[in-house]
């Protein structure tokens, strides 16, 4: 991941308030496309110039070959507003901040976020290499039920941060109230995350058969496990939430996932305090067939 800057030359007097929103349109069509990975990135202005400061996931990623026909639009009505198409200068690589997937051709991705991470990143991983994928490697993802919602990724993005939203109310429930009244709100974030029938997994499935269908690339969503379980052996042993098979992995994926089911394209890590005890004797394919425990 690298810092860049983008400048935009005032090239006429144009009012202000127009300026200032074409720049953010601007602003917001690269964003929607993965090409900047902040929303509300630092910026400053003169009588003569806007600045941007951005991060981005590659050197390349401001490249014109990159643009979506949105930003393509929007770049183009720079000239209208009295400014100049944005110069791009990149500062130097983002320390601390992960490297873009590599790989030619992935074999599969997984849709997944980081509530303990708060850097900016792609919210769809390599199954190969488990780094972020641009987003404008992957052909548009739009959300039917949201509407008229702008084309690109824009609603994967809201997906995301509504999943970053319940991750991080879940976290910080309990330290900002009392536990009585942290309980209501609480459940709602675990519901939305844990439970398979709920409206941000459901969502979010969507989206991975989006990429499924567009990519022609298995596309994995990663389910969060909050938490502790109450029974570790039968943590061990629970189906997938789905359709109730064995989807235990005989080793984790990526050190990550214990759990995955290739029918559904789902995902999952072990609860937290089953992670230090062995998993009971005998595999998953050992357990199809016997029968679905209630999950935990």
């Amino acid at each position: 991941m690298y810092t860049a800057e983008l400048i935009f030359r005032i090239t006429q007097g144009r009012p202000q308030i127009e300026k200032d929103a074409a720049v953010g349109i601007v602003m917001g069509a690269l964003w929607e496309n993965g090409q900047i990975l902040d929303p509300g990135p630092p910026m400053t202005v003169t009588a003569r110039r806007y600045r941007a400061f951005v991060s981005i996931p590659e050197r390349t990623s401001l490249d014109a070959k990159q643009n979506s026909p949105a930003a393509r639009k929007r770049l183009a009505a720079l000239k209208r507003q009295g400014l100049a198409r944005p110069e791009m200068k990149v500062l130097g690589k983002d320390r601390g901040q992960l490297d873009p997937c590599e790989c030619s051709q992935p074999g599969n991705y997984i849709l997944s976020t980081a509530w303990f991470d708060d850097r900016w990143t792609s919210p769809v991983q390599c199954g190969d290499c488990f780094l972020p994928v641009p987003l404008y490697r992957i052909p548009a993802t739009q959300e039917p039920m949201m509407g008229n919602a702008p084309a690109g990724h824009w609603s994967l993005l809201q997906w995301e941060h509504y999943h970053r939203a319940c991750e991080g109310f879940w976290l910080r429930s309990h330290p900002l109230m009392g536990k009585e009244d942290a309980r209501t709100p609480e459940r709602y974030a675990v519901r939305q995350l844990e439970r398979i029938d709920s409206g941000l997994i459901k969502c979010g499935r969507r989206f991975c058969a989006m990429i499924e269908e567009s990519t022609g690339r298995p596309t994995y969503y990663a389910l969060t496990r909050l938490g502790d379980a109450r029974s570790v052996r039968k943590e061990w042993l629970r189906p997938c939430p789905a359709c109730g098979g064995a989807w235990l992995l005989d080793q984790p994926w990526h050190g990550r996932f214990c759990f995955r089911c290739e029918p559904c394209r789902l995902v999952s890590e072990i609860a937290g305090n089953a992670r230090e005890h062995l998993r009971p004797k005998g595999n998953a394919k050992a357990q199809r067939g016997k029968g679905a425990e209630k999950q935990v």
